[in-house]
């Protein structure tokens, strides 16, 4: 059973070091004053076409 001891451990640490990467490029954009870009909030951009959306 090691073996699932250290596939758990592995998975867990990539997924804290992917983690940690996502925060840490939010905190680099909140220094910089970056706005987050409206088309990944959902909403589309202003000059699509009815048929686009």
């Amino acid at each position: 059973m090691w073996y699932f001891a250290w596939i758990l451990g592995v998975s867990l640490a990539c997924f804290f070091a992917i983690l940690n990467g996502m925060w840490f490029e939010m905190r680099q954009d909140a220094r910089k004053g970056v706005a987050p870009d409206p088309q990944t909030q959902g909403n589309p951009p202003p000059d699509a076409a009815p048929d686009e959306l």
